[in-house]
């Protein structure tokens, strides 16, 4: 389906809209997934939106996923037989992930992150955490100790901001730093676009 432009409010650049392939909704691009086949014929994410040909875009979510692979969409939407691997869902969230910390990665090169539990309480008494990150095995004891800081300082909605996504092997190994635990991120651009990075990988993965 050829994409749409639907105008910002204000009258600012328009935004590029698709069609969900399970729901035939129209949505912005930012909020669904192209997928393209590969030179095998199968079923591949292009997160960039980069790669050539016919592309399918599903909403960026597992249930929506797991429909499109169940209900056989995608050979609707490439018109043609293709291969869907049932594990795609699983797949996607964690190719997705690895881009996600792709961006942990930038920002502690950027000099944007700090860790380990007493710096980042030092930032978020200092103000200038902005998001709040925990490793899925981090202890409760210190998650609950930071994010009673951080909502004190920042108020109850930066609880939307608090995120653990991630397992310490793969913190550690984005960051290049051993035992990464904690985690926060300064307000800036790439702050911003870990959050809605993350946003996106939470409903991925089924939270």
């Amino acid at each position: 389906m050829p994409k749409v432009k639907r105008q910002r409010p204000g009258g600012h650049e328009p935004v590029r809209v698709r069609q969900c392939v399970v729901s035939r909704e129209l949505k912005p691009e930012a909020e669904l997934i192209r997928f393209v086949i590969d030179p095998e014929g199968r079923v591949v994410a292009d997160f960039k939106r980069r790669l050539p040909g016919r592309g399918v875009w599903v909403t960026a979510d597992r249930r929506h996923l797991e429909t499109a692979v169940r209900k056989n969409l995608f050979a609707r939407g490439f018109r043609r037989n293709v291969k869907v691997a049932k594990k795609l869902p699983q797949t996607v969230a964690e190719q997705y992930e690895g881009q996600v910390r792709a961006l942990l990665s930038l920002a502690n090169k950027a000099g944007e992150l700090t860790t380990g539990f007493e710096r980042v309480a030092e930032e978020i008494a200092r103000g200038r955490a902005c998001v709040l990150i925990h490793a899925i095995e981090a202890g409760e004891d210190g998650c609950r100790k930071l994010d009673g800081r951080f909502l004190a300082n920042c108020g109850a909605k930066a609880q939307q901001r608090i995120w653990r996504l991630h397992r310490i092997e793969h913190l550690s190994m984005a960051i290049g730093r051993e035992n990464v635990v904690h985690a926060a991120l300064k307000a800036g651009g790439l702050c911003e676009k870990y959050h809605a990075s993350a946003c996106i990988l939470q409903r991925l993965q089924g939270c």
